[in-house]
């Protein structure tokens, strides 16, 4: 699928209150300057896996990350995210936790970046922030928390935004907390629209990367509202999630894929960026079953069996 040209972007554009305008960069790419003396000069290929809405079902994890681990062993052009609603809702013994249990396996699993759903608010936000900080291998990625100052001791881990060099290609990604409060909550989160969380942030990222991802965690109608509204200025992916359906579609500049629920499946998307366009040039998408033959990764297993195994009666 071919995409714009980032030369062609931002042509004088507004989007409500949040209008972008990045002068040097347009200029930079116009001229044909590589945005880092390390970037290649044949096409380099990205590939993304993804889960979401795993609601505490943690059975095939074990084999999500150990396939993914050995897919980074042959290409460390890869990344793993998730689109949140990670707890609340699945096996018991990790219910019990409020939390810990699957934040502890994804800290395990090598995941690269991650955001929030509704249901990850169940035991409020004092809560998220606590899982965030003691566990660094839960990378949530949040462009629109307007964090408060008494929040910043445990927001360590917590960024706006992650960009990662992968064969010269900086990779940045972004992700928005979903803001749909259906559930307890406890202490609300201060948010803004995951829309105008990724607006903030885009002056920022254009000036420091060629490819751009955002992991959102709403319904499809909202993700399709909110894509329009980006127009030009859309990321070249968006990994989604709380419809608990699989599906990818594509709209305008930008490709969507959602990986179903409890861990029955994976997304992969395989970007192409050819830097002598300064643009990306390709998105395909596609949604596989967790294999029997996949490999699994000791860590994680032996961490959930910690979890499940029956609780030792006293004698």
């Amino acid at each position: 699928m071919a995409h714009i040209s980032r030369r062609d972007m931002l042509k004088g554009a507004a989007i409500g209150a949040a209008a972008v305008v990045a002068p040097s960069w347009l200029s930079r790419l116009a001229k044909g300057d590589a945005p880092a003396a390390t970037q290649p000069a044949k096409p380099v290929t990205i590939t993304l896996f993804n889960t979401g809405d795993m609601h505490d079902h943690c059975d095939s994890l074990p084999r999500i990350a150990g396939f993914v681990k050995a897919a980074k062993a042959k290409d460390p052009n890869t990344l793993l995210i998730d689109a949140g609603d990670i707890w609340n809702d699945g096996n018991s013994q990790l219910a019990g936790t409020s939390g810990e249990g699957i934040v502890s396996l994804i800290d395990k699993s090598g995941y690269d970046a991650c955001t929030t759903g509704n249901h990850d608010y169940t035991y409020g936000k004092k809560r998220v922030l606590e899982m965030s900080a003691k566990y660094a291998g839960w990378p949530l990625t949040l462009a629109n928390v307007n964090w408060t100052d008494q929040d910043k001791p445990l927001t360590k881990n917590i960024a706006q935004y992650r960009i990662f060099e992968l064969h010269g290609v900086k990779v940045c990604i972004a992700g928005g907390a979903c803001q749909y409060g259906n559930h307890v909550h406890g202490e609300a989160l201060p948010l803004i629209h995951e829309r105008e969380g990724y607006l903030r942030v885009l002056p920022d990222i254009r000036k420091k990367a060629d490819v751009f991802i955002f992991i959102s965690h709403l319904w499809d109608a909202s993700d399709r509202r909110m894509i329009a509204a980006w127009g030009d200025n859309a990321p070249d992916l968006v990994i989604g999630g709380h419809t608990h359906a699989r599906n990818k579609w594509v709209q305008g500049r930008t490709t969507v894929i959602k990986a179903g629920f409890w861990g029955q499946c994976v997304g992969r998307s395989v970007i192409t960026y050819d830097p002598a366009a300064a643009k990306v040039t390709e998105v395909n998408c596609s949604i596989i079953d967790i294999g029997a033959d996949w490999p699994v990764d000791p860590a994680v297993k032996d961490l959930l069996d910690s979890y499940l195994k029956p609780a030792q009666k006293k004698t």
